[in-house]
């Protein structure tokens, strides 16, 4: 097994794990994708970095990340 595809490996196991932290972070109630990705923000991952761990697109996460901005403004 080359090295790039070790660390392929190890990164999609890392972001599995990440993805499953998030939703046990909180109380026993599932927690919503948009709270998952404003979470995984304010740790200071990129929206590319987000998406890749919550299996959604980079617009995805953006647009989510804009609303709460857009919110907070008011």
């Amino acid at each position: 097994m080359e090295d790039a595809e070790l660390q392929k490996i190890v990164i999609k196991r890392l972001n599995t794990l990440i993805s499953l932290m998030s939703g046990i972070a909180s109380s026993k109630d599932p927690t919503p994708i948009s709270q998952k990705i404003h979470l995984l923000s304010g740790l200071g991952l990129t929206p590319a970095e987000i998406g890749e761990i919550l299996n959604k697109s980079t617009n995805y996460i953006t647009a989510i990340t804009h609303q709460k901005r857009k919110r907070s403004k008011k």
